[in-house]
C-alpha cells in the first residue's frame, strides 16, 4: 500500500510540498459565508473564484465580496471540477473527475510508479552504488561517495550548530515577551506602558501586570451569526476563540491531566478555550474517562466534549489521522449547533497536541499575537509551531535514546529558526477553523496527519500555505518502557512509524499533477 512504505524522508523532499506554487496563484476562495459544514464536504454546485486581495479583510463585511456566488459561469467541465469549494481552497483534487481521459490517467499512474520508485533510489541507491564501487574496486566511486557523505554532514552539522543557538536565544527572548503589550503596541497603536493602560479607567483592559491577557470580567465570544451582524470591525484580542484537540488512546488520566493543566495557564481559559478530548471507542475505559474529565474541569474551559472515533470504518487506518478525522467532523457540528460558531468563523484557531504534551504557558497569548499581527493573506493561510522538547523523562532515559532525543530536538529547533528552511509541521500545530474546513479537515487513511495535513493544505490552495514558528516550547515524554533495552526497542517502533512519512511523497506528486490538469 502506498500508506505504508517503510522508508525514511530526507528532509530534501519537503521542498516538493512548494510543487504546488507553479501553479495558477489567482483563484482564491476567502471568505466568511455561514455555510454549513456539509456544503464544504460535499462540494455541491459551483462557483467562480475570486483573486486573493492583499487587505487585510477582518470581519465577516470585509470576507464577504471574497465568497463564491455559487452560479455557474459557464466554463463547462472545467468549472464542473471547481464545484463549490468556500473559503480558501479553490482546488478540490478530485481524481475521479479531473482524470476524465485515458492519456490524463496514464500519466497519472506514471507519475506515481515514479514517486514510488523514486524515494528507494534517493534512500538507498547511495548505499547500493558505494558498495558496488567497492566490490568493483571502482576508487573514484567510493570518493564521490564519501564525498557526497561528508559534504551532507557537513551542512547537517553547520545548520544544528548555528541555528539551533539561534533557536535557542529566540526561546530565550520569546518566553519574556508581553504578548499582550505587543499587541496593543504594534497592531492597536497604544504605546502606553501597562502602568498607564492600568491607569485608565475609560479603557475595558484592565492588567494586574504587563505580560497577561485582560482580565475584565467577560464572557464566551458571541455566536457567529451575532458577531457579523455588528458590522465591518476588526478581530480583537478577546474575539479569538481556540480549541484544543487532544486524541489520545489507552492514556492514563494523570498523563491527561498534566496536559490540561498547562492549558489551565492561558489567562482567558475559561472563556476563550475550549478542549475536544479525541477517544477511541474501542478502548472500554473511554467513555467513562470523558465523563470523568468533564466533571473534574467543568467551568475551568469555555467547554469539554468528547469525541469517540468507531472502530472498522471504512478507509480510516487506525492512528492519529483517522481519529482527528472523526473529533473534527463531531466538533464542527458542536461549536455550530451548540455554541453558534459557523465552520468559517475566521476567530476560531485549532490547536492540535499529543497526549502527554504541555504547551507553555504563554503559548495561547503568543498564537494571539502571531494570529492577529498576520495579514488576511497570511493568517488563513498558515499553520503554527512551537518547538517541541522531549525532556519530560529525559533523565530516565537509556544513553542512547537520550542521545537521539537531544538530537532530534536540536534539529527540529534549527529547522524552525532557519528561515530558508521548507518547515513541516511535527506532531503539535495550530490551524485556523477556515483553512482546516475548507481543506475538508484530516484525511482517515495516513499515518504522518501532521506532515499530511500540510500538504493537503498547501496543495489544494496552490502552495500558499506555510508554516511559521512560535518560540514557546512544548514539553514531552520519549517513549519509555521498564527496561533499558524496551526502551530502546520502544524509540525505534516510534522511528518506524515516523518513517511511514515518506508515503506524503506519492501524495503530493501525484495530486500536484491531478492539481496542473484541474487548473487546465
Amino acid at each position: 500500500s502506498r500508506h505504508q512504505l517503510a522508508l525514511p524522508w530526507p528532509r530534501q523532499w519537503s521542498g516538493a510540498l512548494r510543487a504546488a506554487g507553479s501553479l495558477r496563484r489567482a483563484g482564491c476562495i476567502f471568505g466568511f459565508t455561514g455555510s454549513a459544514m456539509s456544503s464544504v464536504m460535499t462540494d455541491e454546485g459551483t462557483g467562480a473564484s475570486q483573486p486573493l486581495h492583499k487587505v487585510r479583510p477582518q470581519s465577516a463585511a470585509d470576507l464577504q465580496p471574497l465568497v463564491c456566488n455559487g452560479e455557474d459561469s459557464g466554463n463547462g467541465s472545467s468549472n464542473m471540477v471547481r464545484s463549490k469549494r468556500t473559503l480558501l481552497a479553490p482546488l478540490t483534487l478530485r481524481q475521479e473527475v479531473v482524470l476524465d481521459s485515458a492519456i490524463k490517467r496514464i500519466g497519472y499512474h506514471i507519475v506515481h510508479l515514479l514517486m514510488r520508485v523514486l524515494p528507494f533510489l534517493t534512500i538507498y541507491g547511495g548505499t547500493v552504488a558505494l558498495i558496488a564501487c567497492v566490490v568493483l574496486s571502482y576508487r573514484w566511486g567510493v570518493l564521490m561517495s564519501m564525498m557526497l557523505y561528508t559534504t551532507f554532514m557537513a551542512i547537517g552539522s553547520a545548520e544544528l550548530a548555528v541555528f539551533g543557538i539561534y533557536g535557542m536565544f529566540l526561546i530565550w527572548t520569546n518566553v519574556r515577551n508581553d504578548w499582550f503589550g505587543m499587541y496593543r503596541k504594534e497592531i492597536l497603536g497604544d504605546d502606553r506602558s501597562p502602568k498607564h493602560r492600568r491607569a485608565d479607567s475609560s479603557s475595558p483592559f484592565s492588567l494586574s501586570s504587563g505580560s497577561e491577557s485582560p482580565t475584565f470580567e467577560r464572557s464566551m465570544p458571541v455566536p457567529s451569526s451575532v458577531w457579523a451582524q455588528d458590522g465591518p470591525r476588526e478581530i480583537m484580542w478577546h474575539d479569538v476563540f481556540h480549541v484544543v484537540m487532544l486524541p489520545n488512546y489507552k492514556t492514563p488520566l494523570d498523563v491527561l491531566r498534566m496536559a490540561i493543566s498547562a492549558l489551565q495557564q492561558f489567562s482567558l481559559a475559561r472563556t476563550n478555550l475550549a478542549i475536544c478530548f479525541a477517544f477511541e471507542e474501542r478502548e472500554q475505559e473511554s467513555h467513562a474517562k470523558a465523563q470523568q474529565l468533564k466533571q473534574e474541569y467543568a467551568g475551568e474551559f469555555a467547554f469539554v466534549m468528547a469525541a469517540f472515533h468507531p472502530p472498522n470504518l471504512p478507509g480510516h487506518v487506525p492512528g492519529k489521522s483517522s481519529n482527528e478525522c472523526w473529533a473534527f467532523q463531531e466538533l464542527s457540528k458542536e461549536l455550530k449547533d451548540t455554541y453558534g460558531f459557523e465552520p468559517d468563523d475566521p476567530r476560531v484557531i485549532i490547536t492540535v497536541i499529543d497526549d502527554d504534551s504541555e504547551l507553555h504557558e504563554n503559548y495561547f497569548e503568543g498564537l494571539n499575537y502571531h494570529f492577529l499581527k498576520a495579514t488576511a493573506s497570511e493568517r488563513y493561510l498558515t499553520l503554527w509551531q512551537p518547538p517541541i522538547v522531549h525532556f519530560k523523562n529525559f533523565l530516565t532515559q537509556p544513553l542512547l535514546v537520550r542521545t537521539t532525543t537531544m538530537f532530534a530536538c536540536l534539529h527540529e529547533l534549527a529547522c524552525l529558526a532557519n528561515p530558508l528552511d521548507c518547515h513541516l509541521p511535527f506532531s503539535t500545530y495550530s490551524i485556523s477553523l477556515m483553512l482546516a474546513t475548507a481543506v475538508g479537515g484530516w484525511d482517515p487513511d495516513y499515518i504522518s496527519e501532521d506532515w499530511h495535513c500540510c500538504a493537503k493544505a498547501t496543495l489544494m490552495t496552490e502552495g500558499r500555505v506555510r508554516v511559521r514558528p512560535i518560540f514557546l516550547p512544548l514539553m514531552n515524554y520519549a517513549p519509555e518502557e521498564e527496561t533499558a533495552w524496551g526502551t530502546i526497542m520502544s524509540r525505534w517502533t516510534q522511528a518506524t512509524r515516523h518513517a511511514l512519512g515518506v508515503s506524503e511523497i506519492v501524495y503530493i506528486f501525484t495530486n500536484a499533477y491531478v492539481g496542473m490538469l484541474e487548473c487546465g
